[in-house]
């Protein structure tokens, strides 16, 4: 992918460099994005810089002026980025096995380094607590190990306290964040707990095979199976659940 930055871009040329054989090449769909609007913030989430810390990145790297670098984020400001998103695991595990990472790349501690190095080159700063140990979208929402045992008004207190804590290790630093997400990509609720029977999940495996801990308490799960239902107990269910997702937790 390539950000088009420069005024007056009025041509794109695609072109293919190798192929096999006599095979043609076609193209199902190319997309071309105004990134130039006077109103646009061009932003992305860069987290995984935390994954790549020793390596060194040039805007053209062959060239005898290899422009801005060394560093991913003097590439990525040199090209026009302006935001970067950094998304918080609680405490990174694996998808698969649910097992710490060796490295704990992406969480609290590491982010708080990235933060500073986006604040350094006078980028917008913007966080995305997971409320998981690893990845958050709409197919998976699994709690954090560490809460995932927790009475609901437990683990509303865990949310805020944990939440309110690490805002507040960013501000100490100096690294205040412009923009805040709680959750990721919530559509279906998160931090999923004993509803995840009626949601029907089975991701990530670790969520399956260890339901005795993960889904033993409830969540913030939604379930939209159940919505317009009339049968009174599926709508009962369908209400407690949005009661869950929607409660704000309060300090203790």
């Amino acid at each position: 992918m390539h950000l088009f930055t420069r005024p007056a871009t009025r041509f794109v040329r695609l072109m293919v460099t190798g192929g096999q054989g006599h095979a043609r090449a076609g193209v199902s769909e190319l997309q071309v994005f105004n990134y130039l609007c006077d109103d646009l913030t061009l932003g992305a989430d860069l987290s995984w810089m935390d994954d790549v810390q020793d390596q060194q990145y040039w805007v053209d790297p062959l060239a005898q002026d290899r422009g801005a670098g060394p560093h991913l984020l003097d590439v990525a400001k040199d090209r026009g980025m302006q935001h970067t998103r950094l998304r918080i695991f609680n405490e990174p595990r694996s998808e698969s096995t649910g097992q710490p990472t060796p490295i704990p790349r992406q969480g609290p501690e590491r982010s708080l380094a990235s933060a500073k190095w986006i604040k350094q080159r006078g980028m917008g700063l913007g966080i995305d607590f997971h409320y998981a140990d690893s990845w958050a979208d709409p197919s998976k929402q699994p709690k954090p190990r560490a809460w995932a045992q927790l009475e609901f008004t437990d683990l509303s207190k865990a949310v805020y306290d944990y939440t309110a804590d690490y805002l507040k290790r960013l501000i100490r630093q100096g690294t205040t964040p412009e923009k805040v997400a709680v959750g990721n990509e919530i559509i279906n609720g998160f931090m999923y707990g004993s509803e995840a029977a009626h949601i029907g999940t089975t991701k990530p495996p670790y969520f399956v095979d260890q339901a005795d801990i993960y889904q033993s308490k409830p969540g913030g799960g939604l379930l939209w199976k159940y919505w317009r239902s009339t049968d009174p107990a599926e709508q009962q269910l369908y209400d407690q659940a949005w009661d869950r997702f929607t409660r704000w937790p309060q300090p203790g």
